[in-house]
């Protein structure tokens, strides 16, 4: 597995980083590339495209960040290493994030939860690749392993890092000697978290899930962190369905009783959805399928979540429904959140992406990596397009009087404007640039589709 550039108007490949051999047995994304570059100018004089890889040339592929020209592939720098291959860390799923003339990217275990590792994240200066040793960030404190980043870091308007964590080992099993049934201190895993940009503090931490009750439900999406009108927020969904939102805030550190518990000082979110007292301190979270970042245009966020199923009315189950795909009003009230609701996709609901009032989303079936069909989807907003029809906020009941009565509201639901089949399960997020939206799916294709 490399990384390529792809010329945008034909399908000819520009550069391409060598790719290291895996064995028969390998993760997917073990020794190769599972997310994505980062390109930004004047990096020694170069458009540089910034990526995490294994070293080839280094003890069988040590975890390094890259930095190549963007034009003719040549390496200007390979950062210092943050992921050796005899340690038990890599750059998996990490995209690194630019700022302050520094690239911050994270590390997690290099076989998914076993062994866990503690997740790192580290800032590699742009001139030399050097790594910031000003910077220091693990999410637990010594003892028992966890927190990996699994996702990528984000950039708050004030320059701070945000990034989301991983969950705990205390009700994982390990390798014998793993000292699980201890309370890390401190304990950032299963957390959204902002980080002070100079040296890794934690200025506030969300943990919805007391460590004690931890049964896998941290973060695998990345945060969204963007202005809107009611102030600056960070926004991410959890594996159990519940979305969070977090006003950024300036300064800090920050933290609110109402939302902690013992040797815990915890931050509340501006919301939850659905609604909920955080921190939960029970059994009812773990390891589901709500895995993919939303995206924010202004006020709107389109995102797979749980939605009110996870909070049903009396005398109803909670369900896990994968393929809805919600758009919520950041800064509306609770009962007001829900703009609209688009059910019964053809599979689970992947990555978002919006441009000019259109969200452009996949389909994607967890832990494929064959050819099958899934459907790519142009939806359109409903500022842009008129309804098709109404679906009860709580789907499980019917539209109208009954769904009214109940207490919930009939919302719209957007009309899809173009509904396509590609090849490969598209776990990956859209990218939307010069006309063309650009999907990649685990069947090996990339494809460039025509707005």
């Amino acid at each position: 597995m490399g990384v390529s550039a792809v010329d945008a108007a034909k399908p000819a490949r520009r550069l391409r980083h060598q790719r290291i051999q895996t064995g028969a047995g390998s993760q997917p994304s073990g020794p190769g590339i599972a997310s994505s570059g980062a390109i930004v100018g004047g990096v020694s004089g170069h458009t540089a495209v910034i990526f995490g890889a294994p070293d080839p040339n280094s003890n069988g592929g040590d975890g390094r960040l890259w930095a190549l020209d963007a034009a003719s592939g040549q390496c200007i720098w390979k950062s210092d290493v943050l992921a050796p291959t005899s340690g038990i860390n890599k750059i998996g799923y990490s995209s690194p994030v630019i700022a302050h003339d520094r690239a911050y990217v994270g590390v997690s275990a290099k076989s998914p939860d076993f062994p866990l590792s503690v997740g790192k994240v580290f800032a590699v200066m742009l001139a030399t690749g050097a790594i910031d040793s000003a910077f220091q960030f693990s999410s637990v404190g010594g003892g028992p392993p966890g927190g990996g980043i699994w996702s990528s870091p984000a950039i708050t308007p004030s320059g701070n890092v945000v990034v989301t964590t991983g969950n705990s080992c205390i009700h994982e099993f390990q390798p014998a000697g793993t000292p699980c049934n201890v309370v890390p201190t401190p304990d950032y895993t299963n957390s959204m978290l902002k980080l002070d940009w100079h040296n890794g503090n934690v200025l506030w931490q969300v943990q919805p899930v007391a460590i004690q009750y931890d049964n896998d439900p941290d973060f695998s999406a990345s945060p969204i962190v963007g202005q809107v009108s009611c102030g600056s927020v960070a926004i991410a969904v959890q594996k159990d369905g519940y979305v969070h939102t977090v006003d950024i805030k300036t300064g800090g550190p920050f933290s609110n009783p109402a939302c902690s518990y013992a040797g815990h000082s915890l931050e509340c979110p501006r919301w939850s959805f659905p609604p909920a007292q955080l921190p939960f301190q029970d059994d009812g979270h773990g390891d589901t399928h709500f895995k993919r970042q939303g995206a924010l245009d202004g006020d709107h966020l389109f995102i797979t979540g749980g939605g009110l199923d996870l909070e049903p009315p009396p005398g109803n189950s909670v369900q896990l429904i994968y393929n809805r795909l919600y758009s919520l009003n950041v800064c509306a009230s609770d009962a007001d959140r829900i703009r609209w609701l688009l059910p019964n996709l053809a599979a689970n609901a992947g990555g978002v992406s919006v441009a000019n009032g259109v969200i452009y989303l996949g389909t994607f079936s967890p832990f494929q990596t064959g050819g099958t069909s899934h459907h790519f989807y142009a939806i359109a907003d409903t500022d842009v397009l008129p309804p098709s029809g109404f679906v009860c906020s709580y789907p499980s009941l019917p539209t109208g009087f009954t769904c009214s009565s109940a207490g919930f509201r009939n919302v719209p639901v957007p009309v899809i404007v173009k509904d396509l089949t590609l090849v490969g399960s598209i776990q990956s997020i859209p990218a939307v640039s010069s006309g063309r939206v650009y999907v990649s799916t685990a069947g090996g294709h990339l494809y460039a589709l025509g707005l």
